[in-house]
């Protein structure tokens, strides 16, 4: 018998939107960070309504029915600071692992002898165990940093397929321009099975059809392998997260980032299998779906009792939460003149023109509050060329978790070099979102320096 550690709606109150599960099956889906505000987690849904198992914010998970083991994700930072954190609900004890190979990790999914997991940030596909042991990779770009945003995966007929944002070879490029810029691949061949699709998620393949979700234009899309589209069907906000159970479809609805919207929270969209109908939309208790699974009740029951061999992990520090929220809302914003902070980077003497590259910092916080890695007013670190360059926006490096007043940390700081070969005086900066620059504040002493930038 489940135990539920939150309830939304009625208890005991079938709803009609989800009777079709009946009292052996149930949906679970993921939820992850919005940028702003944690809203996270592992959910359950029944025919009583919406229950958190826990606020992890969590990207894929992935059911091994033949096996009886549950994989998940957990959202990590965008980047190079943000490893992979796995965990494996076995049948009778739960297993983490942590990768610091796998950066930004999204969909899970199994193939013939392993689970795949995307590593959005370094452009490939990692292959694991049941022990989560890293067992090969493969890499889909040698070109720069997330230059694809690889995202979801799906196997069929022993081939592995993904979906990405673009086809491009320079940093995050769907960050300006997305739209009708991406593509379904098949990995070992590299052919482009779909393309011409906008910021593509969700992949499922089924009955020789390539189900997916078009977020930014709001659809679900159903093509032949020919890449021709067979249907549309057009929701609202960003649709994210596919299932196909019987003759139905489940298509999670995400409340768009950059758009702007009435509506509050994400929804759960019940279709028929063919897409000519929707039957139910239920709104739920987050802003943003990932992933979406229908599950045996008996699985739901094990990932809430071991919710307190998660909590231990937490508490012991082997589980880092990337994305925990500042534990008072209160304290969001530093007042400039409070800011203080130490600041350590050696500075390149060369580098190429439009390179990408790292530099290593260190930094303290020697103000008397903590700097947010969540929320509105939340800091990022980045950089600063002079002379001031219009096409070349200094990339933000996040926090992954709060940095409390006294408390160190070192990061990799992503650095994108001039375009046109001069000399330039680079400075390593921060910048409290909507509020300040640390480069623009008098006390504030920040490493800079000469750097020639070569053709």
């Amino acid at each position: 018998m489940i135990k539920f550690s939150l309830v939304l709606f009625k208890k005991n109150k079938k709803s009609p939107a989800f009777k079709f599960l009946g009292n052996s099956h149930c949906i679970i889906f993921s939820a992850l960070n919005d940028g702003e505000v944690l809203q996270g987690g592992l959910y359950i849904v029944d025919q009583t309504g919406c229950h958190q198992i826990d606020d992890l914010a969590t990207t894929g998970i992935f059911y091994d029915q033949e096996k009886d083991l549950f994989l998940r994700a957990l959202h990590a930072p965008h980047g190079p600071n943000g490893p992979c954190e796995l965990l494996i609900y076995k049948p009778d004890s739960l297993l983490h692992h942590r990768h610091e190979e796998i950066q930004d990790p999204h969909s899970i999914i199994k193939t013939n002898d392993s689970y795949a997991i995307a590593s959005t940030f370094t452009n490939e596909i990692y292959f694991i165990n049941e022990q989560a042991m890293i067992l090969d990779s493969h890499k889909i770009s040698e070109s720069e940093y997330d230059c694809l945003h690889l995202n979801s995966l799906a196997f069929y007929n022993n081939n592995l397929y993904a979906s990405t944002f673009t086809l491009g070879s320079k940093h995050a490029p769907w960050r300006s321009h997305s739209r009708n810029e991406g593509a379904v691949i098949e990995i070992t061949s590299k052919d482009i099975v779909v393309k011409d699709i906008t910021t593509p998620h969700s992949l499922f393949i089924d009955d020789d059809k390539i189900m997916l979700c078009q977020s930014k234009a709001s659809l679900v899309s159903v093509f032949d392998f020919s890449g021709d589209l067979i249907k549309n069907l057009k929701l609202n906000d960003f649709t994210r997260g596919l299932y196909l159970f019987n003759d139905l479809t489940l298509i999670g609805q995400s409340i768009d980032r950059k758009a702007n919207s009435d509506n509050t929270w994400a929804k759960m969209v019940v279709a028929d299998r063919d897409l000519k109908q929707v039957f139910y939309i239920k709104e739920l208790p987050v802003k943003e779906i990932y992933d979406i699974l229908v599950v045996p009740t008996k699985l739901a029951d094990r990932l809430l009792k071991m919710t307190k061999e998660v909590n231990k992990l937490q508490i012991s520090g082997q589980l880092k939460r990337w994305w925990k929220a500042p534990e008072n809302p209160d304290l969001k914003i530093i007042s400039p003149d409070e800011i203080n902070i130490t600041y350590e980077a050696k500075i390149p003497s060369h580098v190429k023109k439009n390179e990408l590259f790292y530099l290593k910092i260190t930094v303290t916080n020697t103000s008397k509050y903590p700097f947010n890695h969540a929320g509105k007013f939340r800091f990022n670190f980045s950089y600063k060329w002079k002379p001031s360059l219009k096409d070349n926006e200094p990339i933000r490096t996040p926090l992954f978790c709060p940095l409390n007043p006294g408390n160190s940390i070192e990061l990799n700081l992503l650095v994108r070099a001039p375009s046109k070969a001069g000399k330039y005086e680079l400075t390593c900066s921060a910048v409290q979102e909507n509020i300040c620059w640390l480069d623009d504040l008098k006390h504030i002493k920040l490493p800079k320096g000469l750097v020639e930038v070569c053709d």
